[in-house]
């Protein structure tokens, strides 16, 4: 198996070689890795990513990619921001993932259309950003009642075009959020699902 670095990575990347096989295991940063490679869909399933820190939009605007990633170890990521942001096809099995460490997953899932696993179990308690985590997952109808959001100071447009959406999230500790700006435009959720600041007389208690 070749050990390469980011560098030796990202151009073989760009010249469309073969990467199913390369020894990752050195490197630490994978942000932007695939940005806007449309037609990726190579199986990178046996990577070794636990030295990860960074995955921000590491496969950003990658239209076709939808590969098994579940094995890997991402316990030592920070930083998700828009990791998958507009991966229109992604819907694998990420649940078991170890995302105790990620700080940031504004726009992780923005645009991915057909996105719809259970990510439950996720331990998002120390995540402080969730702006438009999930916009435009038009599928996506997971129980996520049971995250710890208490850390989380931006959800605005987090569930915005998320269309069946309709999970009770309305025991969420909301009271870091500074921002809820449009959370929930275009998205079905009932009113009694909401967590409280979000309901309609949110203003009358959360804003002076």
């Amino acid at each position: 198996m070749k050990k390469v670095n980011r560098a030796i990575l990202i151009e073989m990347i760009n010249k469309n070689e073969d990467v199913t096989c390369v020894d990752t295991s050195g490197i630490t940063d994978m942000s932007r890795l695939f940005f806007q490679h449309k037609e990726f869909n190579q199986d990178i399933s046996q990577w070794d990513i636990s030295n990860v820190t960074t995955m921000s939009e590491m496969f950003k605007d990658c239209e076709k990619f939808n590969q098994d990633i579940s094995k890997w170890d991402v316990s030592h990521v920070k930083d998700m921001k828009g990791a998958f942001d507009w991966c229109e096809k992604f819907n694998q099995n990420i649940s078991g993932w170890n995302v105790s460490k990620v700080e940031n997953m504004k726009n992780m899932f923005c645009g991915c259309k057909e996105f719809n696993q259970d990510i439950s179990e996720w331990d998002v308690s120390n995540v402080k950003d969730m702006s438009y985590m999930l916009t435009i997952c038009k599928e996506f109808n997971q129980d996520i009642s049971e995250w710890d959001v208490s850390k989380v100071t931006h959800m605005d447009g987090m569930f915005d075009l998320s269309e069946k959406f309709n999970q009770d999230i309305s025991k969420w500790d909301v009271s870091s959020v500074q921002d809820m700006d449009e959370m929930f435009d275009n998205c079905e959720i009932a009113e009694e699902n909401k967590p409280e600041f979000c309901k309609e007389n949110w203003k009358i208690h959360y804003v002076s």
